[in-house]
């Protein structure tokens, strides 16, 4: 049985389009794949790649919210506190800037007992943005 010219370029065609096509679409898949577990390990990659000012515990007690916002407030006077966040004993209390428009987005790390400033930063810059 002999195969005609037109048949055999056609199977070549439907081959090279498959073989292209599957990698092109391998390549998107693999692409959303490894985006998709940094930023489902966004947390630990952060920790382990940002310097975070370190905290030694103290049997004193914390400053309170309140006087977190009014410390921050000092560095931007005109600008929205969005939330004032305790976590661990030794890491810093963070208070959160965030206005939309025009994008504002900044953290002021303040040490728990003493409310002395240790750092600021501009989350806008960050890579898990």
């Amino acid at each position: 049985m002999s195969k005609s010219k037109s048949g055999y370029t056609i199977k070549k065609f439907v081959r090279q389009a498959h073989l292209y096509l599957g990698l092109a679409s391998g390549l998107v898949i693999f692409i959303v794949a490894i985006t998709g577990c940094l930023w489902a390990f966004q947390e630990e990659i952060t920790a382990l790649t940002y310097d975070l000012p370190e905290v030694q515990s103290q049997d004193t007690a914390v400053i309170l919210p309140t006087e977190a916002k009014s410390i921050a407030k000092s560095i931007y006077p005109d600008k929205h506190v969005h939330g004032t966040l305790y976590e661990e004993e030794t890491d810093p209390v963070k208070v959160i800037f965030y206005e939309p428009e025009p994008e504002f987005y900044r953290t002021v790390y303040l040490q728990p007992y003493t409310g002395e400033v240790m750092k600021v930063e501009n989350n806008l810059t960050a890579f898990f943005l």
